[in-house]
């Protein structure tokens, strides 16, 4: 048995004349959300053994929120997850080690959206700071396929 954690960023500022999407920072209400998610979940998210982020500011300034249930050694910054596809990140989780048993992606949608429906076999949809805890009936990453998850958390903040 393994379990996954899929959150997706919190809110962020609109994207300004010049700007690369990559450069948008949280919002006030982005933070809140992480606030609020935290004092949820904070039981589920410190359990990863292994946290894997985006390279955007946005999923940084997202794990910032919470980079304190975490050694350094167990966050990965990975340029791969920035906008992944549902392959994309199917790929990443399939090549980490089986001996890790918990594991959280911090990540943007569509692909995570796609990726939770893929993983549970039904549509599901992450709003900003959507957090999922997917358990998935595997011993091996490398047998991730459609339907073998089962939610068993999740959590969509009621900052507005």
């Amino acid at each position: 048995m393994k379990t996954l954690q899929i959150l997706r960023h919190a809110k962020t500022e609109r994207l300004q004349l010049g700007q690369q999407d990559k450069d948008r920072k949280l919002t006030e209400r982005g933070l809140n959300q992480m606030a609020d998610l935290l004092a949820n979940q904070q039981d589920n998210l410190s359990q990863a053994q292994l946290v894997l982020v985006s390279t955007a500011k946005r999923t940084r300034m997202t794990l910032k929120q919470m980079e304190h249930l975490f050694s350094k050694e167990a966050i990965q910054f990975d340029d791969h997850l920035y906008l992944a596809s549902l392959v994309t990140l199917a790929k990443t989780i399939e090549q980490q080690d089986d001996h890790l048993t918990n594991l959280l992606l911090i990540g943007h949608n569509d692909g995570l959206s796609d990726f939770v429906s893929f993983l549970v076999g039904e549509h599901h949809y992450l709003p900003t700071s959507g957090y999922f805890v997917l358990e998935l009936e595997i011993e091996s990453w490398q047998h991730l396929s459609i339907g073998i998850g089962r939610i068993r958390a999740s959590y969509f903040s009621e900052v507005r």
